[in-house]
């Protein structure tokens, strides 16, 4: 149609070459995605099924019309010729359009998103302030698939990773908004529970282990009621905290300086040396469990459980970048408070 229209062949080419992938990816996921998210959420079957149909519409009507085909040679090049003069003029004019056109329709799909976030601003303050109740459905996938590793049954738990992560990434918007440092320190341990059952070769004791890690953050922010009524709880669970703290404050250094020189060497793709690391972090950690786990073996178990989550993203057959960071963030978080 374009081409018709006299506009110049080969910038009518790139057009059609460039711009149908990103523009029907985008018009795919506006059509599929949940509503929370801002799209239609009419779903990906029925999103497969209308571009079937235009499709099969654009072929029929080209197979009966024959529009696009060109009536002679020498009219094309007539054609060409003409519009070489025209083609700077013609790509500043349709980038134009279309930044007008992407920026336009951004700016209304942003506003749409936020009038519906704004929406959700009315329910009652005290669950706006906590994710208390809001993770019912996150602890329960996580539940069945440890079930699935104590059977077993891989299969399953990697169909139950897929669910947790559609599901989580569907209540970000809602859940980021009501308690984004919280999400964020959910996000990272369910991130580590979905490398761990996508393993080629899955471990039950690293799925455990990141499962126990998950379910237990989980728990903590969902059971988390308003402030007012438990400021007496939050009080004494302080108190509780401050009191393990001290016990093994200044006892962790050195397994903090073997966490970070580890990260480090992450952060430089050195997998070879995050490796020996590994093996001189699971050594001294071993050598020390008698004294440290006498003196506040609470303490001692969470980090423990920490630590196998990063011997395991170190040891991989096939380590990830993303997943020892995560790893190690997580368990310097652990043995940075207790130390301090």
């Amino acid at each position: 149609m374009a081409y018709k229209a006299k506009l110049d062949a080969i910038l009518a080419f790139w057009i059609a070459y460039i711009l149908t992938r990103p523009l029907g990816a985008s018009l795919g996921d506006y059509l599929s995605q949940p509503k929370i998210n801002g799209a239609l959420g009419l779903g990906t079957t029925i999103t497969s099924v209308i571009f079937l149909v235009a499709i099969l519409a654009i072929i029929v009507f080209l197979a009966v019309t024959k529009i696009d085909t060109t009536k002679s040679e020498t009219a094309e090049t007539n054609q060409t010729n003409g519009s070489k003069k025209n083609v700077l003029l013609q790509t500043i004019v349709t980038l134009i359009f279309f930044l007008a056109v992407g920026i336009g329709g951004y700016v209304q799909l942003n506003n749409n998103v936020a009038g519906s976030s704004d929406s959700t601003q009315a329910v009652p303050a005290s669950s706006q302030s906590s994710l208390a109740g809001q993770l019912n459905d996150f602890v329960k996938i996580e539940n069945d698939m440890l079930n699935a590793v104590n059977k077993k049954d891989f299969a399953s738990v990697k169909k139950g990773a897929d669910t947790l992560e559609h599901d989580w990434d569907a209540a970000e918007p809602k859940l980021r908004k009501i308690d984004g440092t919280t999400w964020a320190k959910i996000d990272g341990t369910i991130d580590v529970v979905l490398a761990a059952a996508r393993s080629g070769n899955p471990d039950a004791n690293q799925n455990k282990t990141a499962l126990n890690n998950s379910l237990s953050v989980l728990n903590g922010a969902n059971k988390i009621a308003a402030k007012a009524a438990s400021s007496q709880a939050t009080v004494a669970e302080k108190s509780q905290t401050v009191a393990s703290k001290n016990k093994l404050a200044g006892q962790l250094n050195d397994f903090v300086k073997i966490e970070n020189d580890m990260l480090n060497a992450i952060n430089k793709n050195d997998f070879a040396t995050a490796k020996t690391d590994a093996d001189q972090l699971e050594h001294d950690w071993d050598a020390a469990e008698p004294k440290l786990r006498k003196m506040d073996g609470v303490t001692w178990t969470k980090i423990d459980g920490t630590i196998d989550v990063v011997l395991a993203a170190a040891r991989s057959g096939n380590p990830d970048a993303n997943q020892n960071k995560t790893a190690l963030n997580n368990s310097l978080s652990v043995i940075n408070g207790a130390n301090s």
